[in-house]
């Protein structure tokens, strides 16, 4: 699917290209997705997860001191950089809709981690952290951040990560850099 999705748009590829490509029948693909881009937001979401996973040893047992949201985000943008031909065509206003929900849930669910792991970092004004209070405040956060990255796509050297990182670092909600594993 991804290398379907690396060589042409989106909505010109069938479920028969892909099952043909995989070796499979159209059955066993309805077996494990109900589309195109229903294949391609799972294929994307497993490497999204492996990136997250390398991680969690990390939030386990946090440094003192770490550029973890750098290094992150940084491996956000260069995940994106990489598949950057699929996510401007999966983004496009009529296929975008999955694609873009399973990146924001992405970051979504990466900012509820770090929130629940270190609830002081949340300001006062955000009040009681229940749920619904911590679901807004990362929603709010996630969705920025796609945004960033759709806007980076589009008009931005992919070649400079780390320069798009600051950039989307700087725009964050200070808050986020109340704990010691944000660079400051």
């Amino acid at each position: 699917m991804l290398q379907l999705a690396r060589e042409r748009p989106l909505d010109s590829i069938s479920v028969s290209e892909v099952a043909i490509a995989a070796g499979v029948t159209r059955d066993t693909f309805y077996r494990h997705a109900s589309s195109v881009v229903d294949l391609l937001v799972a294929a994307l979401s497993l490497e999204l997860t492996a990136m997250a996973d390398r991680y969690a040893p990390i939030l386990a047992n946090p440094p003192e001191t770490s550029d973890l949201v750098f290094s992150a985000e940084s491996d956000l943008l260069r995940h994106v950089a990489n598949n950057a031909t699929i996510y401007r065509s999966a983004l496009r206003a009529e296929l975008g809709s999955p694609v873009r929900k399973a990146l924001t849930e992405f970051v979504r669910r990466t900012l509820e981690n770090e929130l629940r792991l270190r609830p002081e970092i949340a300001p006062d004004a955000l009040g009681t952290l229940d749920d619904r209070t911590i679901g807004m405040a990362t929603a709010y956060a996630a969705s920025g951040t796609v945004g960033a990255i759709e806007v980076w796509l589009e008009t931005g050297d992919l070649t400079d990560i780390d320069a798009a990182a600051r950039v989307i670092i700087a725009a964050s909600p200070e808050w986020w850099f109340a704990t010691p594993l944000l660079p400051r």
